[in-house]
């Protein structure tokens, strides 16, 4: 039997007219209407709701009641007991309804739900504005269980639908704890801050709430209504707040108020269902930026957003309040990582604003004729509201993360309007009489001898950093620079201390005027334009076309420089911190750029240094991966800044632990690094920051030292020269042989020492793989950077960069080989497993061709004519006949690791991960031969084998873990090539004298223990017929060996 409705709860008792249940109005939402009944295996017969939720028709032997569900316990819903504001006021029996009780309906009277019908407490925030809460089905995925979206006072904002599902009981209790992370938990009902708090420098959590991108999305007809319904009329008291916390963080964030204050609010309030659709639109973008800078559940800033997206695409004139609108709605939009609905939105606003001629003043603009203006303001207050409109489109497409890679559309070249006026003025609709901005001299504001805004300098120094990151950006892009680019950096620079000196002295930063500007509602503006001094002055100095060719004491100038400016982000960040220990709540919301200033400044800092200065350094890392965590709880872009500097953090608490004891590993080193037997210090190889190449970096090039040889490969015939590749990102040049008389006096064994010749610097990862052309005069090399690197070995150089983009390897690169007559052609494997040809004489950024035959990553590959052979993790070996459009495929006992072949090219060498290397013949795939040795082991890492002395021996590495060196030394074995007997097993010490230190390292039981120096690549001279070979591993230093 069915359960019977109580009719006091609903309107209308009766199914709607769509076939589901009865529409049930709570008081703050609608009840999942009932959709049908019908049996569940296990579970027996179900009710079936319109979100997709089911429910026993008994539960614990009670009848539930069809259209009422259960609540979140799971328990029978046995009453509502809701009653509006109104009737119980009036002591009356109240029909609840939306949007207005059947009573309220009938006499016309105001309607308010609060949901607290027992003991006064409020499990819900507020009657929610609008029609949104006619609710599709698809749009009905939200939960109110949902971590974040807890119930709170009314002075948190609101969202502009209802919640579908009935809070629960608990939370209306004022002592319960809402869990904010899997670490805290707040007071029910508290307002949350990012920066109101004293800095907690313990690991952060990040925050619980869903992406915007994984939120529901609201359906057309419901945003039509709702855009058309005023909020103010159903929610006043929520929509005030929202508002207050927009003007009070606006200025915190990537540009400048554009609305005045009290008479936006006054408009808000006396408009009521006399405002025009462009109203709304830009009150809903208002409502969504003000609710995402609130800290509050993004759920309902989502939703504000939802709707002022929808009504800008429907605008069918170009206003003032569309171009608002549009920059609220991308600001939202970088707010929350989604950067591709940001670039429509500031390219939209850009394009209306220029139909509007925003950057001429009023008097030569479209607008000249005005005689009414939006909200009631004035002409000087519209005048100055379409300033300050301009100006936050000109900061917002720079301060973005799309910067500058988004190239900016608003040229200050172009802007021919006043610089903004002061808060005070603007509010009051007075002209102050600012000068206009002048892109090419130096400070106007303080060439005036006006009294200035903190806005107007805010402009300045955006316009400044911004023409920085140009400049930086444009020197990577292009392939070489004029001497005009260097005269570009140098005036930048210039320009940017004479701003500083024109500062007047209340802006100077320093805690009083900190304070000072945090009282005046000023510290988010105050903050950004000292952050991006500093930031400024780091890129010019830190990135140069190529660090390489300057000077030492340049390029020690220029680091210096950087290390400067660091701690001078450091210091405000440190001063901001002790504020907030004593004022909590002057800075609730941090800029953005607060994240992009400190992790570069703590890039440059934790890079090198003493150890005695170390515990310094680890404080100073605490508060600012403290001040990056609050800035990204509000934008989402910065949670990537976030883990670089806890990742950087525990490395150097790594290397302090281990105090003055030498010690190497992949990330960094410790020791006497500097030639100063008294001083320890520390080298972090790898920046936090790899924007541009490694080759422009002075922050790399003031700690560069060598890591494990990767690859090594001689120079074409004579093979006079040897060419590294390394994990430190470098490739290098040698001569074994600096002059012939001592060449004649080293009759056998290692060479002691060599000469570097030459650094080639550009790859941003390890490097993998090499391979020399016929005519010495380029080489190729591959690696981590997911892209082939050909270079001018003469100008060191890249002349191509192959790949990088949706064309090229999605993974690191292998291994490279040139091919075609005249090495027209270039051929590389990946992890991708693809094998790829590129044309290397044409401009074409695609393949010729991609073969993708192979089902695990490509090891290595070797090219004999039209011929391609590569090796794959999958254990097969596969010949391309490029001109016959044929493969033949031999399957291996485990994954290739190398592979080399005879010079007639009817047999190869064939290295798998176990253990053993063979020689196959290539007319039927047979094994002629295979060579291994108990004391030999390859199983895990890509050992190379290669043939050598005339094809007389084949000489492979070792991983040392059979019999590892006492000495840290490294091991090739030789076998005879026909026999297949070991015939010498040839010792490989770690490094010359002096080299010892790098053998200590750390494992992973935290204990310190001496490495092997772990042969994984071998080169011949002259392809195996010259009298020399040459190995590197993982000491970083290449052996040469003679015959």
């Amino acid at each position: 039997m069915r359960p019977t409705r109580d009719n006091s709860v609903v309107s209308e008792g009766a199914p709607t007219k769509d076939g589901l249940g009865p529409k049930i109005w709570t008081g703050t939402h609608f009840l999942p209407r009932f959709v049908r009944a019908s049996e569940v295996p296990g579970e027996g017969l179900c009710y079936f709701y319109d979100d997709g939720s089911h429910c026993k028709t008994v539960i614990d032997g009670e009848a539930v009641n069809a259209h009422w569900g259960v609540t979140k316990a799971g328990k029978p819903r046995k009453r509502l007991a809701i009653a509006c504001i109104t009737c119980r006021e009036k002591k009356i029996k109240c029909d609840p309804d939306y949007p207005r009780c059947v009573q309220c309906e009938k006499f016309g009277r105001i309607c308010k739900f609060k949901n607290a019908p027992r003991g006064g407490h409020n499990t819900s925030p507020s009657t929610p504005p609008a029609e949104l809460d006619e609710k599709s089905k698809d749009g009905s995925l939200i939960r109110q269980s949902d971590a974040g979206y807890a119930a709170s006072e009314p002075s948190s904002p609101v969202s502009p639908r209802p919640l579908l599902h009935e809070a629960s009981p608990e939370i209306g209790f004022p002592n319960k704890r809402l869990k904010t992370g899997s670490d805290s938990h707040v007071a029910n009902g508290e307002a949350s801050t990012a920066l109101g708090q004293t800095m907690d420098h313990s690991k952060s959590v990040l925050s619980p709430q869903r992406p915007a991108s994984d939120m529901p999305r609201i359906p057309d007809d419901v945003l039509y209504r709702a855009w058309r319904t005023d909020p103010y009329e159903s929610d006043p008291q929520s929509v005030n707040t929202v508002l207050s916390h927009f003007f009070g963080h606006i200025n915190n964030t990537m540009v400048i108020r554009f609305l005045p204050e009290d008479i936006f609010k006054t408009w808000v309030t006396s408009s009521v269902n006399r405002k025009s659709p462009d109203d709304m639109m830009l009150l809903y973008s208002v409502l969504a930026m003000g609710a995402a800078l609130s800290a509050g559940p993004r759920h309902v800033a989502f939703e504000y957003a939802q709707v002022a997206h929808f009504a800008q695409k429907f605008a069918t004139t170009a206003s003032l309040q569309l171009v608002q609108c549009r920059v609220l709605l991308a600001l939202y939009n970088v707010a929350v990582s989604r950067f591709w609905d940001a670039n429509e939105l500031i390219s939209s606003a850009t394009a209306t604003g220029s139909c509007l001629q925003l950057n001429q003043e009023i008097d030569r603009s479209r607008d000249a004729s005005l005689t009414t203006y939006p909200f009631g303001m004035s002409r000087t207050g519209y005048a100055e509201s379409r300033r300050r409109t301009l100006w936050s489109i000109f900061m917002l497409e720079r301060l973005s993360p799309l910067f500058p890679d988004r190239a900016t559309m608003i040229h200050a070249e172009d802007v021919y309007i006043r610089l903004p006026s002061d808060s005070e003025s603007f509010e009051k609709e007075v002209d102050a009489g600012m000068p206009f901005f002048n892109p090419y001299e130096r400070s106007p504001t303080a060439a005036s001898g006006r009294p200035t805004e903190i806005a107007s300098h805010l402009v300045e120094m955006v316009h400044i950093w911004s023409s920085s990151q140009s400049t930086i950006h444009r020197l990577a892009s292009r392939p070489s620079a004029s001497d005009a680019e260097g005269l570009r950096i140098r005036s930048l620079i210039k320009r940017i201390h004479d701003w500083h000196n024109g500062l007047p002295n209340r802006l100077v930063f320093n805690g009083s005027n900190l304070e000072s500007a945090a009282f005046a509602g000023k510290v988010g503006s105050f903050l950004t334009m000292h952050l991006l001094r500093h930031h400024a002055l780091i890129q010019l100095n830190r990135y140069h076309l190529s660090v390489g060719k300057l000077s030492v004491e340049y390029r020690t100038s220029h680091f210096q420089e950087c290390h400067e400016n660091a701690k001078g982000i450091v210091d405000i960040v440190c001063c901001l911190d002790r504020i907030l220990r004593v004022r909590p709540t002057i800075l609730s919301t941090p800029p953005p750029t607060m994240s992009i200033a400190v992790t570069t400044a703590m890039d440059v800092l934790t890079s090198n240094g003493p150890l005695s200065a170390i515990n310094d350094i680890v404080d100073s890392l605490k508060v600012a991966k403290t001040a990056v965590e609050s800035t990204a709880k509000t934008w989402e872009h910065a949670r990537a800044s976030q883990l670089a500097l806890d990742q950087r953090l525990q490395k150097l608490c790594r290397i302090r632990d281990r105090g003055t004891q030498p010690l190497m590993s992949e990330d960094y080193r410790t020791g006497n690094l500097s030639g100063n037997a008294s001083e320890h210090r520390w080298q972090i190889y790898w920046p936090l920051e790899r924007t541009y190449p490694s080759d422009m970096d002075v922050l790399v090039g003031s700690t560069y030292l060598t890591g494990p040889v990767h690859a090594v490969s001689y120079s074409a015939s004579p093979g006079s020269y040897i060419l590294t590749g390394s994990a430190d990102r470098a490739i290098r040049l040698y001569n074994p042989f600096p002059s012939k008389a001592q060449a004649e006096a080293y009759a056998k064994g290692p060479v002691p020492q060599g000469r570097l010749i030459q650094t080639y610097a550009a790859h941003g990862y390890e490097v993998l793989s090499l391979d020399v052309a016929a005519n010495n005069e380029k080489f190729v090399s591959g690696g981590g950077d997911r892209a082939v690197f050909l270079w001018d070995v003469a100008t060191a150089v890249t002349t191509r960069r192959f790949g990088g983009n949706v064309h090229g390897h999605t993974a690191r690169i292998n291994c490279v080989r040139f091919a075609g007559e005249e090495d027209s052609l270039v051929v590389s494997g990946g992890f991708d497993t693809s094998t790829r040809i590129w044309d290397a004489k044409s401009g074409s950024v695609k393949p010729i061709q991609v073969l993708g035959e192979a089902r695990d990553a490509i090891t290595c590959l070797v090219v004999r004519g039209p011929e391609i052979v590569t090796g794959s993790v999958d254990g097969r070996v596969r010949s391309y006949d490029v001109r016959m459009g044929k493969c033949t495929t031999d399957v291996m006992c485990g994954s290739v690791t190398s592979l080399d072949l005879t010079k007639d090219g009817r047999t190869m060498l064939v290295s798998t991960l176990d253990s053993k290397v063979r020689l196959m013949d290539r007319d039927n795939g047979t094994c002629l031969r295979a060579y291994s040795d108990p004391s030999w082991k390859n199983e895990e890492i890509r050992i190379q084998s290669v043939l050598g002395h005339r094809e007389k021996y084949v000489i492979a590495g070792d991983e040392m873990t059979a019999e590892p060196g006492s000495n840290g030394e490294g091991r090739i074995l030789a076998w005879d090539l026909l026999t297949g007997k070991v015939v010498a097993k040839i010792p490989v010490p770690w490094g010359p004298e002096g080299y010892e230190q790098k053998r200590r390292s750390i494992g992973k039981d935290g204990r310190e223990r001496v490495r092997s120096n772990i042969i994984s690549c071998i080169a011949w001279r002259e392809d195996g017929w010259g009298d020399q070979f040459c190995a590197g591993g993982t000491s970083g230093v290449v052996t040469v060996f003679r015959i």
